[in-house]
């Protein structure tokens, strides 16, 4: 394969830094776009050697005209979008929806355009759909309607028209990603940080309370995230403008019992209660359209996250 040169917005932190490590293993050139160069995921998923190779080339997303000429300056060939402000943030903060979420979103699509970048990937998310007695039945197919039930979720959904515009208009080749509840080594921000904190809890003998404990979620292991990132920048056209990837369904107390396994005195508070969320989505396009399928197992997940906080405190990994 001809080594590429890849942007890849957020590329310091949780799922960007995973996904930097595959494209630098992979011989690709990366150039990374990340307002927070410092204290982030990087410090624990890359080396010292990968950190250097992943030259970063600002912090945060121009506008058009200074960003065409990054793209034409680094001789960027690919596009990774993963850059994003937190559900949580744009519950509380309504204005970052559309100040960190559309306009850059826009800005990469048309510097894309101009620049003559061959491909865009970017981070949507199942957010977009809503609750399972919004559709008339389960998995939710790829194509079925927003119903979105959060301002990120919204936001979401219009960033994938406008993929859809940018394709339709221009011949841009836009694939949006929509990723579920994605966790592993590193996550420390954001509405999805309970994974963290239940996990590491367990591993380190801390006490840990989590609410909602029995809401199903879609867990997906970052190295598959960043894997899913990886196929789509190696796949031709796809008929798609965005596929729902995913891992495995489970709740935290179905987590819990498996970090009692290893941890039978583990100090883990599960308070009943569930969300409204859909949880089961059709993997069969992305498969088809991309060849992704997770490779790991919720329980291969959990022991991996358990083993990563374990070596990071000096502590013996389980088995």
């Amino acid at each position: 394969m001809v080594a590429r040169t890849v942007l890849v917005t957020g590329g310091l932190g949780f799922i960007g830094s995973h996904v930097v490590k595959v494209l630098l293993a992979a011989g690709d050139s990366v150039v990374v776009i990340d307002r927070e160069p410092d204290a982030n995921a990087a410090d624990e998923v890359l080396s010292d050697d990968e950190r250097a190779a992943a030259r970063l080339i600002g912090r945060v997303i121009p506008g058009v005209r200074p960003l065409t000429k990054l793209l034409r300056e680094h001789q960027v060939d690919r596009v990774v979008h993963l850059a994003s402000p937190l559900a949580t943030v744009t519950e509380s903060e309504p204005r970052e929806a559309v100040n960190s979420m559309i306009v850059p979103h826009l800005a990469i699509l048309e510097s894309a355009r101009i620049a003559g970048v061959t491909k865009v990937v970017w981070a949507s998310s199942v957010g977009v759909f809503g609750r399972p007695e919004d559709y008339a039945s389960l998995p939710i197919p790829n194509d079925a309607p927003h119903r979105p039930l959060t301002l990120y979720g919204a936001a979401k959904s219009l960033m994938e028209r406008m993929s859809e515009r940018y394709t339709a208009r221009y011949g841009l080749d836009t694939l949006g990603l929509r990723f579920p509840l994605v966790y592993g080594p590193a996550r420390r921000r954001g509405g999805g940080q309970f994974t963290t904190r239940l996990i590491e809890g367990a591993a380190l003998g801390q006490r840990c309370e989590i609410g909602d404990g029995d809401t199903r979620s879609d867990w997906m292991y970052v190295t598959d995230a960043a894997r899913a990132v990886a196929l789509a920048l190696d796949a031709g056209r796809t008929s798609s403008r965005a596929l729902t990837v995913g891992g495995e369904v489970g709740t935290s107390r179905d987590v819990a019992e498996l970090l009692r396994r290893w941890f039978p005195t583990a100090d883990l508070e599960i308070r009943p209660g569930a969300g409204s969320l859909v949880a089961d989505y059709d993997p069969g396009p992305a498969f088809a359209e991309i060849g992704y399928r997770p490779t790991v197992t919720l329980p291969q997940g959990v022991l991996a996250t358990v083993n990563a906080a374990r070596r990071r405190s000096g502590l013996a990994e389980v088995s």
